[in-house]
């Protein structure tokens, strides 16, 4: 009796112990709001209140302000959905954006703008594009050799998190 129960207790355990492989991407639309900043301003406008006025020769920088707590919490849910994640090992993580600035009508987009992004330990920008009147800004992670979950962790949402909201920004 003794065995057996050994061995179903076994086999038990040896099931629960069997790898678990998330291969499906997950998709966010991000909040953003656009901002704008002159050369003279020392923090930039959400343009809500007004239109913000230029003159001729004006050189305006131009902010995509994206709301990434949707990517944090992802991670966080993953985190609390186990008791213990030391030994949990990732491979081919992978995330990637596009912010999408489109310029009004009348601006002139610099021919090779060189998007900027919020300091933080997590994405950088890969490629800046020029399409038409729209800059499109890609960001990519940083880091692309993570192998264990804790990494991965603290810095989307640990000790290293990156902030609630990234700020992109395209000089013009």
């Amino acid at each position: 009796g003794e065995i057996k129960n050994f061995v179903n207790s076994y086999k038990t355990l040896q099931v629960l112990s069997l790898d678990l492989t998330v291969s499906k991407p997950i998709e966010f639309t991000l909040d953003g709001d656009l901002l704008v900043k002159g050369k003279d301003d020392k923090n930039p406008d959400t343009t809500k209140d007004a239109p913000y006025s230029v003159d001729e020769g004006d050189s305006l920088t131009f902010i995509g302000e994206l709301n990434v707590t949707p990517i944090k919490g992802q991670i966080t849910m993953l985190k609390e959905g186990q008791d213990n994640t030391s030994d949990i090992t990732t491979s081919d993580v992978k995330s990637e954006f596009v912010a999408s600035i489109e310029f009004p009508d009348g601006l002139e987009i610099p021919k090779n703008p060189k998007a900027t992004l919020t300091d933080n330990s997590l994405f950088k920008v890969e490629s800046t594009e020029v399409n038409g009147n729209k800059v499109l800004v890609k960001m990519t992670l940083i880091n692309k050799n993570y192998t264990k979950f804790d990494d991965l962790y603290k810095d989307v949402a640990g000790t290293n998190a990156v902030p609630d909201k990234l700020q992109v920004g395209v000089p013009g």
